[in-house]
């Protein structure tokens, strides 16, 4: 969970670990949930407000990398492969003054994946007031995921070319060469019967 909110404002956690991640260290504090290629898997979390008045939270997916050993988060708004198959639900909440909500992550993997691990974070944000001279300050904390993809890798697309084959060529050409035969033979017979009717009137 990151921590980059003031004291006394929001928080997020995993509410349930999956019993299949249970041994894995992290399972604690982050999603790491493996996905397969096609599979369909919710993980619930829950939104809490420590601060002494109604909170409104927007509460998102993002992306994320891990850039020579660290884990790197996205500007706002970036998204890559893992977080365009995340939804949340609810995507806002208003939360009561020291009170909390459950939200359901859903991953819905696509049949062809790039498999490997995969990074990104479900935020939580809460944004102030605009101040007089509007400036809005923006808090958010999040749930890290490095979510380990297995399944199928979405086949490259190949044209193929296919040459005529022997029999095909020889059964286009045979009535050709049959039509021109016979075209040849029926004008030498005509020819010839010409020419003997002209010697015949001379």
């Amino acid at each position: 969970m990151f921590q980059t909110t003031d004291t006394g404002g929001i928080g997020i956690r995993i509410v349930q670990i999956p019993q299949s991640v249970q041994s894995n260290p992290l399972s604690g504090a982050y999603i790491v949930q493996p996905l397969n290629a096609g599979s369909v898997v919710s993980q619930p979390v829950e939104i809490s407000n420590t601060s002494n008045q109604t909170l409104h939270a927007i509460i998102y997916p993002g992306a994320a990398a891990m850039k020579n050993g660290n884990f790197t988060i996205t500007s706002a708004g970036v998204q890559n492969e893992l977080s365009s198959w995340v939804t949340v639900s609810p995507a806002s909440a208003v939360i009561p003054a020291h009170g909390h909500i459950t939200a359901v992550v859903t991953f819905t993997v696509p049949q062809f994946v790039h498999v490997g691990t995969q990074y990104g974070v479900i935020w939580a944000s809460i944004a102030s007031k605009p101040s007089i001279g509007g400036i809005v300050n923006v808090n958010r904390v999040g749930v890290r995921m490095y979510i380990p993809v297995s399944g199928a890798v979405k086949p490259a697309t190949t044209s193929t070319s296919h040459s005529p084959s022997w029999y095909s060529l020889h059964t286009a050409v045979v009535p050709w060469i049959l039509s021109g035969l016979l075209f040849t033979l029926l004008l030498t017979i005509g020819l010839r019967r010409v020419l003997s009717r002209f010697k015949g009137q001379r």
